[in-house]
């Protein structure tokens, strides 16, 4: 089976019109966990990734895993290491460009878009654990309670996340892989609630997500 590329090119942006309705209308930063977990559940991404999986230190149970997530360069080093400028560089047209195809806005418009998406993940990629230290079982196993999961989020509204999530149980206690990621991400949310130009980054982020990300749609 061949890929309908005229179809494609037809429809532009059309199937995406649910998800980037939803974007239009947020209004505050605390609407943000309910998308974040809706999103991951659908496959889109976003700053927090989940999946389920047997405890690694009980076999007789699963357990929901939370890990770090929302950058679009497979890792934290593309954004902090001066080795990676030039993939960097090239990662922020790639952006741009993705924005202008998808007609949200000129060429200056898609510059100012990618600088901002491009700061809002390289925040992200600074509070994010490194390969070595994602690699060690011990440190990667940090079970929570769901109120100790919101306690340490913060800014982020944890229980809308885990129904978006899809979790439709009363939790005992789940795992957050990299629990001080988690804090950051709370005070980077935290910091910026009443920031407008703050929320628009992260309406930027998602509909960048969305579009490269989401699955096709007949």
């Amino acid at each position: 089976m061949s890929l309908d590329t005229e179809r494609r090119d037809e429809l532009g942006v059309r199937p995406l019109a649910e998800e980037l309705a939803q974007i239009d209308a947020l209004t505050s930063v605390d609407q943000l966990g309910a998308i974040f977990g809706a999103w991951d559940r659908a496959g889109l991404g976003g700053p927090l990734g989940t999946y389920v999986h047997q405890d690694n230190m009980d076999s007789s149970r699963y357990l929901l895993d939370v890990w770090q997530s929302g950058i679009g360069l497979p890792d934290r080093d593309y954004y902090l290491d001066d080795k990676f400028a030039d993939v960097l560089a090239d990662y922020r047209t790639h952006v741009a460009h993705m924005w202008q195809l998808a007609g949200f806005g000129d060429a200056e418009a898609a510059a100012d878009a990618a600088d901002r998406i491009v700061a809002l993940e390289t925040a992200l990629a600074e509070a994010q654990w490194d390969k070595v230290r994602n690699r060690d079982p011990q440190a990667t196993y940090n079970l929570v309670s769901p109120a100790e999961f919101d306690d340490l989020t913060g800014g982020l509204d944890s229980d809308a996340f885990l129904a978006g999530v899809g979790v439709s149980v009363e939790l005992e206690d789940l795992n957050l892989a990299q629990p001080g990621y988690l804090t950051e991400l709370g005070r980077l949310i935290g910091t910026t609630r009443s920031t407008i130009q703050a929320l628009r980054e992260r309406q930027s982020k998602i509909a960048a997500e969305v579009f490269g990300e989401a699955p096709p749609k007949a």
